[in-house]
Order: structure tokens, then sequence, then C-alpha cells
């Protein structure tokens, strides 16, 4: 048997269907502003191919990228998207190291001891890009084209010619 529909059942059925309407769209523009606000915050880091936002400590990605052709270029992008959570924690971390350190540098007076550790952090912190960096090469490289892997092959590092 099917329950009678009275002007008071309507009005519950039509308050309920517009709650769950109106959570739904709370939902969809949630989940809308997430994906936003996520990609705001890659795009420094998915940028550095590119040229665009904060680099990595010493500027690698960018040197990575700027002599690949496209499809070379995409595979390495690909491959920061796919570790993009390591490389922004790492960044976060040197970037927090950092700015510890110049606190330590204008403190008055100077107190050598926390400087030493500030320094020592911000080191230790920078170090955390090196495997990342590694872990993107290793995932990248073997997908590239030939022409790519040279191109990667002839940047110098540090200390070279």
């Amino acid at each position: 048997m099917m329950p009678r529909l009275t002007p008071g059942r309507l009005r519950v059925f039509l308050a309920v269907s517009i709650a769950l309407n109106l959570f739904l769209v709370a939902l969809v523009g949630a989940q809308r502003w997430r994906a936003v606000h996520v990609q705001r915050i890659a795009m420094p880091a998915v940028g550095l191919l590119e040229g665009r936002g904060i680099q990595d400590p010493e500027g690698t990605l960018q040197q990575f990228g700027a002599g690949l052709s496209s499809d070379d270029a995409a595979i390495l992008r690909g491959a920061v998207r796919a570790r993009l959570g390591e490389l922004l924690n790492a960044r976060r971390g040197f970037v927090a190291a950092v700015e510890r350190t110049r606190e330590e540098i204008a403190r008055d007076p100077i107190d050598p001891v926390a400087l030493r550790e500030a320094i020592v952090e911000a080191r230790r912190q920078r170090q955390r890009f090196g495997p990342v960096l590694e872990s993107i090469l290793l995932d990248a490289v073997p997908r590239m084209t030939p022409e790519g892997r040279r191109a990667l092959s002839r940047i110098r590092g540090v200390g070279g010619p």
C-alpha cells in the first residue's frame, strides 16, 4: 500500500530534498575548492620546469627541463607530479629551516650555538632534495628518448666544468 501524500508529507519531502541538494552543492564546491587550492600549492613545484615559482635549492629541476624536447619535458613533469608531495614537503622543510636561520642571524645579541644549529638544520633539510630528485630521474629517464637522455647527461652540476 502506498502512503498517502498529504500537504504535510510533501513539505517534509521538499525540505529533505532541498537539504540534500544543498549538501551536494556544498560537497561539490568543497571538492572544487580543494582541487584549486592543491593546484595553487603545487604550481611552484610543477612550474619549476617552466621557470615559474620557487626552485629547489640548487635549481636542479629547472636545469633538467631546460634543454629537453616537449615530449621529454612532459615525461619529466609527470615524474615530478608523481612525487609532488615529497617535493613539496622537502621544500617546505627547507624554507622553514632557512627562515629560522635568518631569524637567528638577525637576533640581537647573537647566539652562536643556536645559529650553528639553525644552519645545520637548513643543510639537513636541503639534503632531503637529493633522494627526491634521484627518484624523479629514475622514473623519468628510462622513458625518455635517446636525445633527451643525452641532453640530461650534458647538464653540469655544482663543481662541474
